[in-house]
């Protein structure tokens, strides 16, 4: 059964939008002012699924405007990449728990959706870059053999062929994400020097892998459980800071340098900084401790890359946790910590 369309036309804002069952927003013709502090089918304090279309693809995303916007104040964006099979609405609600404290800090969330590997499959997935490659800088990024993912519609026949078969969309997200930052600016009170990306799992792979073509515009990458495919980190040379958090136990994405259970090899959390460190001029020793608010949390410690020429931090953060948000049902320290790094941060 087809959903019923509300259509409803704001001609004194030119703007006219169309939402349907699933709150989701057709997208609206931009505008620059915004002196009469038009939402463009956002709410304040909650969520709403919106559209936009990117590389001829219609794509969408999640966004929530904090309870207290208002067009006469600049707001830090956050924007959360979702893991593997995931969705947006997943991550800010399930994965990071983070719908509370986007209104508390007063944060545009943003909270994209990868794309499906057929329609209506279900299973989505980001284009990270890195997983593209069965070769890289420093050797192969899977063990033979490894498992073999699902394919996407997006990738190309060859993807079959593959000996590391990652099974990653072959979408352009560095185009959706750079698209989906200009239409946000041009539609939002925005501060453009407070523009963060994070992501869990495939999506923190993501975070990091795309970071060196978001450098102009975001000042912090916050990738949790998940890094580049070995020998694919990129430390972007303008100021970005990187807040990386690794699981002691995770054997889904291994972060200490070897293999994980299903064969693919990442670059380790340490040589991730250490690269990121190097183009940041910071100190090459990666093990000046780091106190956060997280600190002693099932074995919670951070390190951090010290006296960058550039003035971002470089810090790692690790714990004695598997391939899961560091949370439980009481406590968020994982997001605690995140929020108290990112007060710290602009470009």
């Amino acid at each position: 059964m087809k959903t019923t369309l509300q259509l409803s036309c704001l001609t004194v804002l030119l703007l006219c939008s169309y939402v349907n069952g699933n709150n989701t927003i057709a997208e609206p013709t931009l505008r620059n002012d915004k002196e009469s502090c038009p939402l463009f089918g956002a709410a304040k304090g909650l969520d709403r699924t919106l559209a936009i279309r990117s590389s001829n693809i219609d794509r969408s995303y999640v966004l929530h405007l904090p309870d207290n916007y208002d067009c006469n104040s600049l707001y830090p964006v956050l924007i959360g990449l979702h893991g593997y099979t995931g969705s947006g609405s997943d991550f800010q609600h399930q994965t990071a728990d983070m719908f509370a404290g986007l209104n508390l800090k007063g944060y545009i969330g943003v909270f994209p959706n990868a794309t499906e590997s057929s329609p209506g499959s279900g299973l989505t997935s980001f284009n990270d870059l890195g997983s593209r490659f069965d070769e890289g800088p420093k050797g192969p990024t899977c063990t033979t053999p490894s498992h073999a993912y699902d394919d996407f519609d997006n990738c190309p026949n060859t993807e079959q062929e593959r000996l590391c078969h990652w099974g990653t969309s072959c979408a352009d997200d560095l185009s959706f994400l750079r698209n989906l930052i200009d239409t946000l600016q041009m539609r939002y009170s925005i501060d453009a020097k407070r523009l963060f990306l994070t992501g869990f799992s495939q999506g923190a792979q993501t975070a990091a892998g795309l970071a060196c073509g978001l450098q102009d515009k975001i000042a912090a990458v916050i990738p949790v459980h998940g890094f580049p495919a070995k020998g694919f980190s990129c430390g972007p040379a303008e100021k970005v800071s990187l807040f990386q958090i690794v699981g002691q136990l995770d054997q889904t994405v291994n972060g200490v340098g070897k293999e994980s259970a299903d064969g693919m090899i990442y670059d380790s959390a340490t040589t991730t900084a250490s690269v990121w460190a190097e183009e940041q001029y910071c100190a090459k020793n990666g093990s000046t401790p780091y106190p956060t608010i997280a600190d002693g949390y099932l074995g919670w410690q951070c390190v951090e890359h010290a006296n960058c020429a550039s003035s971002a931090s470089i810090v790692t953060c690790s714990w004695l946790g598997d391939h899961i948000w560091p949370r439980n049902d009481s406590r968020n320290p994982g997001l605690q910590a995140i929020w108290e790094f990112l007060s710290k941060q602009s470009k």
